[in-house]
């Protein structure tokens, strides 16, 4: 599978609820009450988005007491995220408060069905 420099031009915070009006798709569990999506121009001019879904604590930080199995994986990749790219102290990351110093950050990614993000 190709492996894609880029780097983040945009990044937000949106409810899932305004995302998926009637229903969460397959997959994401009732807890996952935010997403992350961000905007990457790779390669060639191209943007591409892609979204993590997670449950956020009132005060910004990643909800480490996942209470599905589901919420675990999204919020395990949401931190896997930021302690590559963003910050290695994921308990403590206010992600609600920084999200928009993200912008300009380089990533990598590998297509794989989905993008996934490499260290």
């Amino acid at each position: 599978m190709p492996i894609l420099d880029g780097k983040i031009i945009k990044a937000r915070i949106l409810k899932v609820w305004d995302i998926f009006k009637m229903h969460k798709p397959a997959g994401l569990s009732m807890t996952d009450t935010e997403a992350i999506v961000l905007d990457i121009e790779v390669e060639g001019d191209e943007v591409i988005s892609e979204t993590l879904y997670a449950c956020l604590l009132p005060d910004g930080r990643i909800n480490t007491n996942e209470i599905s199995s589901r919420s675990a994986a999204s919020q395990k990749r949401l931190a896997y995220f930021i302690s590559k790219y963003i910050s290695k102290d994921t308990a403590n990351y206010n992600v609600k408060k920084n999200i928009t110093k993200w912008a300009g950050i380089p990533v990598k990614l590998e297509q794989k069905g989905g993008f996934i993000f490499l260290a």
